[in-house]
């Protein structure tokens, strides 16, 4: 007897158990979402140029960035290259201010954004070509009156800010916890004359 009484506490203990157990995962989850008010990341990038409607292709620039969003909606983004064709240098630095409205599915999001911002370059250079034109008769025997005779190459430094104005997409996927891909398309001006 004494047995059967305890073969039928362990039976009921168990199942008691396994009716909580039962009841407490029925509680309301809420779904995780992919995009998150607070949310801090890191951004590595490289790019694909387009100048004057010509394809420059694919640069070897790579970029990094911080992108925090303090809202679901709004946030605002750091970045600077690292590695150029001159190697490992920074010389600019960009922010900017991102709108993004997120669109979630079941185990993927996408979010469309906006955003504006400046850059600020502090060791551009450019080369400066001055041709020096004969004029007199007394031209170098090489040369008829009006050719070139000399050309002198200057590299000159330069600071300046570039105003841009961007749109783009980026996707999120459940499976892929700390990954996003983006397509980004963005419009820099230097000079507000030259509009």
């Amino acid at each position: 007897m004494k047995k059967l009484f305890l073969t039928s506490l362990v039976v009921l203990g168990l199942a008691a158990s396994a009716l909580a157990t039962d009841i407490s995962t029925n509680a309301v989850v809420t779904p995780k979402t992919l995009f998150r008010f607070n949310e801090l990341s890191l951004k590595v990038d490289t790019s694909y140029q387009v100048n004057g409607g010509k394809s420059q292709g694919f640069n070897d620039d790579i970029n990094v960035g911080i992108q925090y969003f303090p809202s679901k909606y709004f946030g605002i983004e750091v970045n600077a290259p690292i590695y150029t064709d001159a190697g490992f240098d920074v010389k600019d630095v960009s922010a900017d201010i991102l709108v993004r409205y997120p669109i979630e599915f079941k185990s993927w999001a996408i979010s469309p954004y906006l955003g504006v911002g400046a850059d600020y370059n502090w060791g551009g250079t450019q080369n400066s070509v001055t041709s020096y034109i004969t004029t007199t008769p007394s031209a170098p025997p090489c040369c008829d009156v009006g050719d070139p005779v000399t050309k002198k190459i200057v590299t000159v430094t330069y600071n300046h800010w570039t105003y841009f104005a961007k749109v783009g997409l980026e996707e999120r996927f459940a499976a892929i916890k700390y990954l996003s891909i983006f397509e980004e398309y963005q419009y820099s001006i230097s000079d507000f004359g030259q509009l």
